[in-house]
């Protein structure tokens, strides 16, 4: 197949526009699908933030809530602080796939008191059971805060 010059004149800036609206240009829906590194970032962001989030999603409304602690509530309290971490670490280390207002709030997930603005336990109250030895069941007190979607950001 032989091209000629007209067809050169219509597919070089067809090709070239395409190639410069990919890198300038974010698409979010490729992105998403893992096509690039920022991509499976993203995704792994995504699923750390609905980890970090449940309490917040399965309570709202709630400013303060009793989480007994023997509850899946109970587990997502206490992996919070990790989470959390998962998400500051995937921010730090590939900061190319955020924006700058992005790398800021990333920060702030970095510091010690942000997981307490998330969810902190005010009061824990421990009940023996005298039928069974040695076993306790109890609620913990928490206060809940809130958390924004890197991607809200």
């Amino acid at each position: 197949m032989r091209i000629n010059k007209d067809q050169l004149k219509i597919w070089v800036p067809i090709v070239l526009i395409s190639l410069v609206a990919v890198v300038i240009f974010p698409l979010k829906q490729f992105t998403s699908i893992g096509f690039s590194k920022c991509g499976r970032v993203w995704n792994q962001v995504e699923s750390a933030e609905r980890l970090a989030t449940y309490l917040l999603r399965s309570h709202s409304g709630s400013s303060e809530i009793e989480i007994d602690l023997k509850s899946t509530d109970y587990i997502f309290f206490e992996l919070l602080p990790n989470d959390l971490k998962q998400i500051w670490t995937l921010g730090t280390n590939n900061p190319r796939c955020f924006s700058q207002t992005q790398r800021i709030y990333i920060q702030k997930i970095g510091e010690p008191e942000f997981v307490d603005s998330v969810a902190k336990e005010i009061i824990r109250s421990i009940q023996v059971d005298s039928s069974f030895k040695g076993t306790g069941a109890g609620k913990v007190s928490v206060r809940l805060g809130e958390y924004v979607p890197i991607s809200q950001n």
